[in-house]
């Protein structure tokens, strides 16, 4: 700017008073070097990790209150009283799916409004859908997986924090060891086959696990599409 406007003082003392001075800036397109440093050096991806096991760290706790209940009715014999009564199983284990579904919904729909209203960019915009589909599909399969446990205990709270404590021991090693994996299976053949059975075996066992990295992979997703943009550009 300086320059631009020292130029235009030595026109209108030659004369040209007339004459304008035009700057154009056409920048060169970044390189994938330099998207990559912007994205290391923000600390994205640890940011999106650090999310990850934060909301499964937080989802832990609901599926985990729904044995309570269970534990309780199975150890005062209200549920066998239930079924002497003529109440079918089917009925049974259907109508406690249905409420605890319908419970699970306020903290799935609370955690997705503070993804966007936080505007973090990987959860919001156009991943909105898919963080909420993610959410509703935890609840879906964590809730009888946790019923799978009643008929181990028969103190509910003793229960209630023993899954507590599994939900989130299996949730965060779980993600943490195949964010590790992923960083070092390039360079490491014994990593490589440890991250190929884990990454068999993780989405069957552990719904917590599908969560944290269903959150990841969107986040990858959105940061591969936005450097993609940024190439084109």
């Amino acid at each position: 700017t300086i320059v631009n406007l020292w130029n235009r003082v030595r026109l209108e003392v030659l004369g040209f008073g007339d004459a304008k001075v035009q700057a154009c800036s056409h920048p060169l397109p970044k390189t994938r070097a330099m998207l990559q440093e912007e994205l290391t050096g923000n600390h994205q991806i640890f940011t999106d990790l650090t999310v990850a096991i934060t909301i499964v760290l937080a989802m832990a706790f609901i599926p985990a209150s729904f044995v309570v209940f269970l534990v309780h009715e199975r150890a005062s014999s209200g549920k066998h009283q239930q079924l002497l009564s003529g109440l079918s199983p089917l009925l049974y284990w259907l109508g406690t799916y249905t409420w605890d579904v319908i419970n699970m919904l306020l903290p799935i729909f609370l955690c997705w409004f503070l993804c966007i209203g936080f505007g973090l960019d990987a959860y919001s915009g156009r991943n909105a859908p898919a963080i909420l589909v993610l959410l509703l599909a935890y609840g879906l399969s964590m809730t009888p997986l946790m019923y799978t446990f009643t008929p181990l205990f028969s103190v509910p709270s003793t229960a209630y924090v023993t899954l507590i404590c599994l939900n989130i021991f299996f949730g965060t090693t779980s993600i943490l060891a195949s964010a590790v994996m992923d960083a070092y299976s390039a360079q490491l053949p014994d990593v490589r086959v440890a991250h190929k059975i884990t990454s068999a075996l993780f989405p069957w066992l552990l719904p917590n696990y599908c969560l944290g990295r269903g959150f990841m992979e969107v986040a990858a997703n959105h940061y591969r599409a936005w450097i993609s943009g940024q190439l084109e550009g």
